[in-house]
């Protein structure tokens, strides 16, 4: 059913974005971060002008096929080569339907999946939480259970903890 996304399997030897930021525990570059969102996005507006909702987009499912380095501004530069991978809790949608299975991680999800009541839009909101950690090393939401998180994601109150936000000592 979903044949074309498929089609191009290969080996990604660097794993995947989980295991880069595991590394980069504080974050990685801006301009690499620029250019993996480039490409998520690409492949999210790809997906739904097919019809198709991933639902579960995380770090754990974007594979780094490659890397080649570059010089950015008299600066070192990491560029990836990724690849969406895992489309299990995917499906195909209408585009004047709301969509009502609670699917997806907890650390990505919409608070439109929670409520219930959500479109193809969800994939969006999962690419924002994906920069926001490859930006900071941490996710926006952060909890000791799966119960604290979803309630975060609810609450209409969250600020943003951005470095430059941090007083300086």
């Amino acid at each position: 059913m979903y044949y074309f996304f498929y089609k191009d399997f290969r080996y990604c030897e660097y794993g995947d974005l989980f295991k880069i930021i595991k590394q980069n525990e504080t974050g990685i570059n801006e301009c690499t971060v620029a250019n993996i969102i480039k490409q998520i996005l690409s492949a999210v507006s790809y997906m739904h002008a097919a019809n198709i909702i991933n639902r579960d987009l995380r770090l754990e499912n974007i594979l780094v096929q490659s890397k080649e380095t570059k010089t950015v501004n008299q600066n070192e530069v990491d560029l990836y080569n990724i690849r969406i991978g895992d489309f299990k809790c995917a499906r195909s949608f209408k585009n004047s339907k709301k969509l009502n299975k609670k699917v997806g991680n907890p650390y990505y999800i919409a608070p439109e999946v929670l409520k219930r009541r959500y479109t193809e839009k969800c994939d969006i909101w999962s690419c924002g939480i994906i920069m926001y950690i490859l930006l900071c090393g941490k996710p926006p939401y952060c909890g000791c259970s799966e119960k604290e998180v979803l309630e975060m994601i609810e609450r209409p109150d969250f600020k943003l903890e951005f470095l430059g936000n941090k007083k300086n000592s």
